[in-house]
């Protein structure tokens, strides 16, 4: 998958699991099991809010529940704060994580990651990752220079193999593989989630959660719990690729864009908006209208 989904070049961290909301808790498991090493701190209580209109949602303390940032999160990440219990603070505009206010929130020592979405399935918009990335990256800076611990950026591509297809930041398209954005001296830590068997003809239930170093080794011998994606069915994922090869997905998924780009165009002239048009990247595969 790491010609679509980037880092191929990079020493990666990787899991594999039975489907995506599987990868993103295991996403969340190895950044709370590195903020208890870290902070001696982890969860806490439950509840989430969102934070509107620009105001300071944080304050400068630290002590309490520990925070993950998002703009509009796939369900899973709201089912993954009531199990492990931390705080879930939504910074939203037209539905993207809100980079002016995350350059504010982020300050808040109590954070310990924030996640983004190279596709959301609610209404088939991306976040801004180029401008999140760059966020994130100077708070770890600062955060390196007086000895805190730094923030995990969470980018869920698991629907998104389509928009990966068309952003690939070649040919003067923009670039939406977070493990491509990052540089050789990029300081802050980065797990993607993608799924195979939503996009690449797989059986069902073989997802990946894949990390830089140091992400998902803290969850080095724990126990699994649920379904996982058997030999066979990892065999069968790698003969598909193989079979397809990379020329042969790209193509269809050029196809895929090609036939939404008509749908997408039938909504529009049936009278009806596309919800957040001007966030949609290229190869978006969902309509919200």
């Amino acid at each position: 998958q790491r010609p679509f989904r980037g880092g191929r070049n990079k020493p990666l961290e990787v899991i594999t699991t039975g489907g995506g909301t599987r990868s993103i808790n295991i996403a969340f498991e190895a950044i709370l099991q590195r903020a208890r090493a870290e902070r001696g701190c982890g969860g806490g209580g439950r509840s989430s809010r969102a934070v509107g209109g620009g105001g300071v949602a944080s304050s400068a303390a630290a002590g309490g529940r520990v925070r993950v940032l998002t703009g509009n999160p796939h369900l899973a990440v709201e089912r993954a704060e009531r199990r492990f219990g931390f705080e879930l603070v939504r910074l939203y505009d037209c539905g993207t994580l809100d980079t002016r206010r995350l350059a504010v929130e982020i300050r808040d020592p109590r954070v310990v990651a924030v996640y983004s979405q190279t596709l959301s399935y609610t209404d088939g918009i991306s976040d801004d990752l180029e401008a999140i990335l760059a966020i994130v990256e100077a708070e770890n800076e600062r955060r390196s220079g007086v000895g805190l611990p730094l923030v995990t950026l969470v980018n869920d591509s698991c629907l998104a193999f389509c928009v990966l297809v068309h952003n690939d930041g070649r040919g003067g398209r923009g670039c939406l593989r977070l493990l491509d954005l990052a540089g050789a001296r990029c300081t802050t830590p980065l797990i993607v989630t993608l799924d195979a068997h939503k996009h690449l003809g797989v059986d069902k239930g073989v997802s990946s959660c894949v990390g830089s170093p140091g992400t998902l080794s803290h969850l080095a011998g724990s126990v699994r719990v649920g379904a996982q994606p058997t030999k066979g069915m990892l065999v069968r994922a790698l003969a598909d690729l193989l079979l397809v090869g990379v020329d042969g997905y790209t193509r269809i998924y050029r196809e895929l864009a090609e036939q939404m780009r008509r749908v997408e165009a039938a909504v529009e002239a049936a009278g009806l908006a596309v919800v957040h048009r001007s966030h949609r990247a290229a190869g978006s595969s969902v309509i919200s209208a």
